[in-house]
């Protein structure tokens, strides 16, 4: 876990009293400590006057250290860099890497971030001045934040609170974010703060915030030209350079491998490397996805963990208040919202974490939104209509007419930043995704994890061989099949999820065993938790049945949600709509943590 809160005081007798780095970092802790089982270290520094405060505990695994220091000066990780080998040699990183690449970043941070693997993130001191660097997507967020009595910049919105800022919801961000489940651009759902841009590295100093933008973004976006052949090579072996130098990083590793190709390319690399990692998969071991990935380590030879609990909310309506201000403190609403009222539903509390190995944000490399909007039935100037149509699709009934206009408007929007990088046709359906779903939605999901997740399909060689593909042809997710393939030919034959289904099975017309683990299967269970087939609950009864009153307190107030839902369409839908009542609840329950 990683928490770093960096604040320059502008009225200098602020910087002895409420924004004494003593009093900001004691007021952090208390803020943070009770979503933990033990509190967080805490660590003050300071580079001329601008401070910093950071809250960090242990990653079980996980070797090199995030913080490090040189004397008075310090650097710290907030997302480590994985591929540090490959932008410093082994004499230039010395015994303290992360100090020698704040040098070098300081000098000349280009060709660094040129290679630098999503997401990124990192402070560090030299002198009396002090530096912030994000990573050359975005990916690793600092939220900045400034009014007439402080400036300051931080990777937890919620944090903002040790120094007294008071969060102001912006209505129609939230409208947004209730729309598209990420907010767009430099969003935030608050007024005043906004996410960095890619690139952007601050020098904080005697003259104020300095800042510069550096655009790698537009080179991996324009690579050189490249066969099909060289790109999917492109696609594995930098895929395959970042998982094992990340490798390094850790004594293990919790990896995650499901009947999708995405885990499936991750995890058949990691077969041929010799480290120490566990597979995983989540679900009923009746589920189609448990019973593929329980038969690929079977052909590997490899044990694998069936998590078959969790996921399921409170059954008071207390415990779930609980649960939704917990989510709201560690993530300002950025999380899946759905995930609000489970969050620490069982325990309460978590520790510092572990290694996640993910097949996340493989999306650039398959087309995901023009596969969503079917654009090869499309001319290209249908494209930004049949997207903004789609994505309203899972607008909530309940939120107001007089918002969805701009709803629409800010989902153009972010659909025509692409225009910035000179990109045409299918690539500006592929930019949405990069730009928008992974930097923004990605990533909030990456970060509402405590511990150290690796992502190896993040890459700048994965993005610059996605762009140099035939853009119509990623569709068939030409680099997945190639790296699986590559490294383990058995489990690249093997059917994947969406080539099965369970008729087929039942028929036995396809080799998948089942699974030889038995679970105890709950007896009496409330009506909300027999959902249908492996689903755990069903969402508008649970709140009907189980949380009922909480959602009566939120409707009985005339605050913040109001602005966003129509109190009429709210009263018709919150037991029939999935996510309404999740998202009145949050509402109400915002301007409160």
């Amino acid at each position: 876990m990683r928490t770093a809160l960096v604040w320059k005081a502008k009225d200098p007798r602020a910087r002895e009293t409420t924004l004494a780095p003593e009093h900001v970092g004691q007021a952090l802790q208390e803020r943070f400590s009770p979503l933990f089982k033990k509190s967080p270290t805490t660590e003050l520094f300071s580079a001329g006057d601008t401070r910093v405060a950071i809250l960090r505990l242990p990653v079980v695994g996980w070797r090199p250290p995030f913080l490090e220091e040189e004397g008075d000066e310090f650097a710290f990780a907030v997302d480590y860099p994985l591929n540090l080998g490959q932008v410093l040699d082994t004499s230039e990183r010395g015994e303290r890497p992360l100090v020698s690449l704040g040098r070098r970043l300081e000098r000349d941070p280009t060709p660094l971030l040129r290679e630098l693997a999503p997401p990124f993130s990192m402070v560090w001191s030299h002198g009396e001045e002090l530096f912030l660097q994000t990573d050359g997507l975005g990916q690793g967020h600092w939220f900045e934040y400034e009014d007439d009595r402080v400036w300051a910049v931080t990777n937890r919105v919620g944090a903002l609170a040790a120094i007294g800022v008071v969060l102001d919801p912006a209505p129609e961000e939230w409208a947004v974010r209730f729309t598209l489940g990420w907010f767009t651009a430099d969003k935030t759902g608050y007024r005043g703060v906004r996410l960095c841009d890619p690139g952007t590295q601050l020098r904080v100093g005697r003259n104020g915030v300095e800042r510069s933008t550096i655009d790698v973004l537009g080179e991996w976006v324009h690579p050189p030209a490249m066969s099909r052949g060289e790109c999917r090579e492109l696609a594995r072996t930098s895929f395959d350079a970042l998982l094992r130098e990340a490798a390094l990083t850790w004594d293990n590793a919790s990896v995650g491998l499901s009947g999708g190709r995405d885990s499936r390319a991750v995890a058949s690399i990691l077969r041929t490397m010799g480290v120490t990692y566990e597979l995983r998969v989540r679900g009923h071991p009746g589920r189609l996805d448990v019973m593929i990935a329980n038969q690929l380590a079977r052909m590997a030879d490899l044990p694998i963990r069936i998590k078959t609990k969790g996921g399921v909310p409170p059954e008071t309506a207390e415990g779930c208040r609980a649960c939704i201000e917990r989510a709201l403190l560690w993530q300002g609403g950025h999380m899946t919202m759905l995930k609000h009222k489970t969050f620490l539903a069982k325990r309460g509390v978590m520790d510092g974490g572990v290694v996640n190995v993910m097949g996340q944000h493989s999306g650039t490399g398959k087309a995901d939104f023009a596969v969503r909007i079917q654009a090869d039935s499309l001319a290209p100037g249908q494209y930004e209509d049949a997207l903004v149509e789609s994505l309203m699709q899972d607008a909530l009934p309940s939120l107001r007419g007089d918002l969805l206009a701009h709803v629409r408007d800010e989902i153009r929007a972010a659909y025509r930043k692409a225009n910035d990088y000179d990109l045409e046709g299918l690539h500006h359906l592929h930019f949405f995704f990069l730009y928008e779903y992974t930097r923004r939605w990605g990533a909030a999901t990456v970060n509402a994890q405590n511990g150290m997740v690796v992502s190896p399909f993040l890459n700048p060689g994965f993005i610059r061989a996605a762009y140099a593909y035939p853009p119509e042809e990623l569709p068939r997710k030409p680099f997945h099949g190639h790296i699986t393939g590559h490294y383990a030919p058995d489990w690249e034959a093997y059917p994947y999820e969406d080539q099965i289904t369970y008729e087929q099975i039942k028929s036995g017309n396809c080799p998948v065993p089942p699974v030889d683990v038995k679970v105890v299967e709950e007896k009496d269970l409330p009506m909300w938790r027999r959902g249908k087939r492996w689903n755990k609950y069903k969402h508008p009864l649970y709140w009907e049945m189980a949380a009922s009153s909480l959602v009566a307190e939120a409707m009985a107030d005339s605050g913040f949600w109001r602005e966003i839902f129509d109190a009429e369409a709210t009263q018709e839908h919150w037991n029939q709509t999935k996510g309404v009542a999740d998202a009145v609840v949050m509402c109400h329950l915002l301007p409160r943590t």
